[in-house]
Order: C-alpha cells, then structure tokens, then sequence
C-alpha cells in the first residue's frame, strides 16, 4: 500500500513539474519568495534570464525611490521590482535595454505621468522586456512600443491600463512578442492600436469601454490592426461596449480572429480603411494576401457583428468566417451581414459571407473580470 502511494505521489510530482514547465515556454524564471513574515516580496515570473533584483518604494536597504533610476541602473537581464508601499509612482519611463518591470500588485502598484501628460507613461525601445503587476493611468498612452528599430519579445502581462486620453497600448514594428491578461479599459482612441507589427499573441485581455467616434476616419477600437500587420493571433479575449471590437485595415493579412467574445459594441469585426478611395486592405485587394480567419467566437448583442469602409462597389472576399455563436441557436448557416459605413457615420447593408458551420452554444471563454 505504502509502495502504491509513493508511486501515485512520484507521478503526480513529475506532472506538476510538467505543467509548470510548459506553462510559459521558452522564457526563464525568476522568483522571489518571502524569507520571512516582514519581508514583504511576493512572487512573479520574469521574461528574462534571471539576473540581478533592484527594488523600488520599499522599506529595506538600498531601496530606489525612483523607477527610471532602477532602470537606469540595471544591467541586460536583469529585474526591477517595484513595492506599492510608495504608489502612485508620478513618472514618465524609458525602458532602453532587455530587463523585468515587477509591480507588487496592479491593483495597488500605480503608475501615473509626472509633468509629461502628453507623452506616454511606459515606452520601450528594447527587446526582450517584460512589465506585470501595474495599473497605468491618465497619460496621453499608457505604453508606447517601437519605433526607434525592430522590437522582440515584448511581454505586457497582467496590468490594469485605463484612462489615456489616447491609446492604452500603442505597438508599432513589434515583432514575436505576447500582449495577455490585462484590463485595457476606458482609453479614449482605443485600447491597444498595432501598427506594422507581426508574429504577435494577443490573448485573453479584456478590452472595454471605447466607445467613441471622433471622426469619420478615426473610431476607438478594442483592437485596431493598422497597416502591414500580418500573421497575428487575437485569442481568449473579451471585447464589451467598444465601437469597433476589432478593426483591421491597410493591407493586414493572415491575422486569426479565434476563441474571443464580442459583447455590446457598435460593431464587433471592422474591416477597411474609410479615409482611402482605394484601400489596400487585405478584404478588398489582390488574391495574393490571405484571408483573417473568424472562427470559434462569441457574438452578442453587437449592433452590427460585421461591418466595411471603402468605397461601395469594394467587397470582402478574403475573410473567413466559421463555427462562432451568434446569440441564439441557429439551425441553418449564419448569413453575415456587412454594413457599409459611410461618412455620415451610419450603416447601410452592404455585401455579406456566410458562417456554415455555426456553434450551437456559446463557448465557455474565460475572461479577466474589470
């Protein structure tokens, strides 16, 4: 009996070590635990190749009181962990080089802008960075990505980013990198705007509450795929009272639209581009760009699930649509109407695809509570 026992607990162990390995593949660890009942460090996983651990706002010794100091301190690889203990931290940030920004928590781990309201409060311009644990809040952006060259790797995870006057996440020339499980809410362009960036994940985010149609050419998004994005997965996530769920425009080819949930916004899935005569966007040019896949989501209560901007007489032939729910149990296959936008701002019917294979029920998609 005791020789059954250990061998049930020797298998068991060797499936939790595993899981564990499996869970984040391909990124290394670094955790700290806590040495004793007042020492205040918490646990979390980093990007990086553990390397050294500098604190922020804490208590202890050789503490920093500044984030961009421990920033600008650190070595390649190495983590920045900041305390809530000092929150709000009233600061504008660069991250230049590969490293872990820690929050204790992001309910309570605030970042805010200092003086420099219009700029954003996070930009990185390395690769091989990883942020967690924050909420970030009443900048212009929340994290600005790209730009000064080609960006890898980039891990946002688990924040809360909310209240930016502009997008909440910002990410242009990204490449290979993981945008998951944050609550991206309330941010006034939209929540998070690709631009020129391929090879992503986008997974399991909440995105809420853009709402807002500041022009005919410019509607905040849950998601917006804008010029050249290519090769993305959009999974897992939950978009709920944006204006568009996610729009795609400007030759963006490839993408997956997989396994998310659409609730409550003016339209769920936007393609084109309204300000061109002759968009170039994947559903409207040559056969040679290939089709965004919609399959496996949750549809409901959307005013419109599909709409297109353009010209009348363009038509979308190039996206994909099958096995999502759509509110209620359908029977027959779901005709997918698309709606027109014109720049008055309303929708008229305009071409349509057909889902044939429509899922019965909806899907159970877990999704980061607000």
């Amino acid at each position: 009996m005791k020789k059954n026992m250990w061998k049930k607990g020797l298998v068991l162990g060797i499936i939790v070590l595993f899981v564990g390995a499996s869970i984040i593949p391909s990124m290394s660890s670094t955790s700290v635990e806590k040495d004793n009942p007042t020492d205040d460090r918490t646990a979390f996983l980093g990007f990086n190749t553990p390397g050294d651990i500098l604190y922020v706002g804490g208590s202890g010794p050789n503490n920093y009181t500044k984030i961009q100091d421990a920033i600008d301190d650190a070595s390649n690889g190495d983590t920045v962990f900041v305390y809530d203990d000092s929150s709000p931290y009233y600061e504008n940030i660069i991250i230049n080089k590969p490293l872990n920004l820690i929050g204790e928590n992001k309910y309570t781990t605030i970042i805010e802008p200092s003086s420099l309201k219009y700029a954003q409060i996070i930009e990185i311009i390395s690769s091989n960075v990883s942020i967690s644990g924050f909420t970030i809040q009443n900048c212009r952006q929340g994290i600005f990505i790209g730009y000064s060259d080609n960006v890898y790797n980039i891990l946002i995870s688990g924040n809360i980013i909310q209240n930016n006057d502009y997008h909440g996440i910002h990410a242009g020339i990204m490449y290979n990198s993981n945008i998951s499980n944050n609550i991206i809410t309330d941010n006034i362009h939209g929540n998070i705007q690709l631009f020129w960036a391929s090879n992503n994940v986008l997974y399991g985010n909440t995105c809420a509450n853009s709402s807002s149609q500041h022009q005919f050419s410019e509607f905040s998004c849950g998601i917006e795929l804008f010029r050249y994005c290519n090769n993305n997965t959009i999974q897992g996530n939950t978009f709920i009272n944006n204006y568009f769920g996610v729009w795609f425009h400007e030759e963006c080819e490839n993408n997956i639209i997989l396994e998310n949930t659409f609730e409550n916004n003016t339209a769920a899935i936007m393609d084109g581009a309204p300000a061109q005569k002759k968009s170039p966007n994947v559903i409207y040019s040559e056969n040679s760009l290939q089709p965004t896949v919609v399959i496996r989501n949750n549809f409901k209560k959307n005013r419109y699930n599909k709409g297109f901007a353009g010209w009348i007489g363009f038509f979308d032939t190039k996206t994909s649509w099958d096995k999502n729910y759509w509110g209620r149990t359908l029977i027959f296959p779901k005709i997918v109407i698309g709606f027109l936008l014109l720049p008055i701002g309303f929708f008229l019917p305009g071409n349509f695809q057909i889902d044939w294979h429509p899922a019965q029920e909806p899907y159970d998609i877990p999704r980061v509570a607000i």
